[in-house]
């Protein structure tokens, strides 16, 4: 195989593994859009349940940021081809 070859598929593996990763975030980010609608503010342990879910989303989104910033400008140029 070439290392052009190689190359490509290399590339495509990175985009699989940043579509991956896009996917979690928006999954994640809509778990907790569905389950902010159902919490009670009066209920202290759920607003911790809640407040814990908002910190995982964040932590999760800034381990993944620049895979994210990665994809949309892949995802961009390739919409601009």
């Amino acid at each position: 195989m070439s290392d052009q070859t190689n190359h490509e598929q290399e590339a495509e593996q990175v985009l699989e593994e940043l579509e991956k990763t896009l996917k979690g975030i928006l999954r994640q980010e809509r778990l907790i859009c569905h389950y902010a609608q159902y919490v009670n503010p009066d209920e202290p342990e759920t607003m911790a349940e809640l407040q814990a879910c908002i910190e995982k989303i964040k932590a999760f989104n800034e381990e993944h940021k620049e895979a994210r910033k990665a994809y949309e400008l892949e995802e961009a140029a390739r919409n601009c081809e």
